[in-house]
């Protein structure tokens, strides 16, 4: 059982750094979007450009905008995988019986009911 919760975290790892090295294509690609549209805006206000030429700012800002919202996605499952690799590692320390750091259940015992300690469901037996 251990096994398969190490193969996961390996595969988790992997996906993580495909997701890292996503990331950082897009935080350039999102910045060179970003770059593109003010200097197209600049051409456009202070060059002799044509007067068509409002298109490309409008197409750079939808691209920057599509970008971000891309970027956004793919934090979102970084965040995933970091979550998904600390319930598997939790998992290894259950089976390993290391519980610290999980919660006692004391919070959830109830002194009125006459037999809820017989059942040693809660606390760190």
């Amino acid at each position: 059982m251990k096994n398969l919760y190490e193969g996961r975290i390996k595969n988790l790892h992997q996906q993580l750094a495909d997701e890292n090295k996503k990331n950082s294509l897009f935080t350039w690609l999102r910045s060179l979007s970003f770059l593109l549209f003010a200097w197209s805006l600049y051409a456009w206000f202070q060059l002799d450009v044509g007067r068509f030429f409002w298109v490309i700012p409008v197409i750079l800002i939808f691209l920057f905008l599509k970008l971000v919202g891309i970027s956004g996605g793919i934090k979102q499952r970084i965040k995933l995988l970091q979550q998904l690799v600390t319930i598997n590692q939790t998992e290894i320390n259950y089976l390993n019986r290391q519980f610290e750091g999980l919660d006692s259940g004391e919070s959830y015992q109830d002194s009125q009911h006459f037999f809820a300690y017989d059942l040693d469901v809660f606390g760190l037996n």
